[in-house]
């Protein structure tokens, strides 16, 4: 590539891959948060843990929450919760996880770390699911990120 003698690119991608690590870190601090706070609420047992989990699973798209809500439920009904209580524990991760996180906090802070618009993480996410599933879904956003920062730098 022209202009890329000195290594800038490399290092630029790297770092801007960084920028991505560091996106997905803030995202799974917000879920910790908003699910524990959300299960605490709902009575879910040891719901600092669970919601740790659930943060955790952000890492994992769609397989990772469809663990973490399975799990939760389950331990919360062998704990005696109600079925208002797992009512709300599954809404909870579908309007949460499934609408709010997946459409409004994901592109906010994973997709402004990698400097990706609202419609770019979606199609991102769907093209990457659609070729490789739930790995696909992962490294969709850095990978997409990455190659859209190698054609703007090059000069």
């Amino acid at each position: 590539m022209a202009g890329n003698s000195d290594g800038s690119l490399p290092r630029g991608t790297i770092e801007y891959l960084w920028r991505g690590v560091r996106g997905y870190t803030l995202l799974i601090v917000v879920d910790t948060l908003v699910y524990s706070v959300c299960f605490m609420f709902c009575g879910v047992p040891y719901y600092v843990i669970f919601g740790i989990v659930s943060g955790l699973s952000a890492v994992i798209p769609v397989l990772g929450m469809s663990v973490a809500a399975a799990l939760t439920v389950v331990v919360s009904a062998l704990a005696g919760a109600s079925l208002l209580q797992l009512l709300a524990v599954g809404g909870v991760f579908l309007i949460y996880g499934c609408v709010i996180e997946q459409f409004f906090i994901y592109p906010l802070l994973v997709g402004k770390a990698l400097n990706l618009g609202t419609w770019e993480v979606a199609v991102a996410m769907i093209v990457g699911l659609l070729i490789a599933g739930p790995f696909g879904m992962l490294l969709a956003l850095p990978l997409w990120g990455a190659v859209k920062y190698i054609l703007t730098s090059r000069k």
